[in-house]
């Protein structure tokens, strides 16, 4: 069970009556570290804690704002508490001042979680005031309305989880998507990848084969050439020679007997 709240402590309650179901502007905690592990489970980003403030005029205007606006109901017990309890009613408004401070950063990130912890506010606050007044004024009216103001903070309870379960789904589909579009990268720089190494092994084999000696193509060896002439064997008889041709001087032995 939760503890009480300043506020419920100025309303006069004496113990919560109710299951905790979280403040307002309650965020995701920081984990205890793992004896087993040594390890530390970071907080979730969107963890915002509530800003703790000092009483002051500007402290008492935030305070004030927020109650008359969303549950003017409070105002009419917060009014007399100002004169009857100064120190609980500054207790009061300083936790107020705060949970409006929470509630007007959180509406600047994201006004839909914004409104629902508003409505969990209320619900809680009227739970607390409800409860109050039925402590110092026991009625079954009273206890219809209390009853009804705490299953209306458990439906605001329901509603805050089924937002966290829509934005966790939305950025699970969103991270997946993101997965799809790395992975679809890597194939695609490997593909690249083994086209290149194909490349560079095609241009270092056409750099090695351009840098070997040129091979001279072998030459047909050519017929030898063949004579005109007659080249049938000679006849191994000499024709005998008539008595005119031996008997005929030569030419020269004429012309060499005539110069003599």
């Amino acid at each position: 069970m939760r503890p009480l709240s300043t506020l419920a402590v100025c309303l006069g309650l004496i113990a919560p009556l109710v299951p905790s179901v979280g403040r307002a502007t309650d965020e995701p905690k920081p984990s205890k570290p793992d004896a087993s592990q040594g390890k530390t489970t970071p907080p979730s980003k969107a963890a915002t804690p509530t800003p703790v403030l000092v009483f002051s005029a500007e402290a008492e205007a935030l305070a004030m704002t927020l109650v008359r606006q969303h549950l003017p109901e409070l105002a009419q017990v917060l009014e007399p508490l100002k004169t009857t309890n100064p120190p609980e009613y500054r207790k009061a408004i300083t936790e107020l001042a705060a949970e409006s401070k929470s509630l007007a950063d959180l509406r600047t990130r994201n006004p839909a979680r914004s409104d629902l912890a508003l409505d969990a506010w209320k619900a809680r606050t009227r739970v607390e005031l409800i409860a109050a007044q039925l402590a110092n004024a026991p009625s079954p009216e009273r206890e219809s309305q209390l009853r009804g103001a705490i299953e209306a903070r458990i439906d605001v309870d329901i509603r805050r989880h089924k937002f966290e379960a829509d934005q966790t789904e939305a950025a699970v589909v969103k991270a997946r998507e993101h997965l799809a579009r790395v992975e679809a990268n890597r194939d695609r720089a490997r593909d690249a990848l083994k086209q290149l190494e194909t490349n560079r092994d095609a241009k270092i084999e056409a750099r090695y084969r351009a840098l070997l000696p040129k091979k001279v193509p072998p030459t047909a060896k050519k017929p030898a050439p063949t004579s005109s002439l007659n080249t049938s064997p000679m006849p191994t008889q000499v024709p005998a020679l008539s008595d005119n041709a031996v008997s005929a001087p030569s030419p020269r032995l004429q012309i060499e007997g005539k110069s003599r």
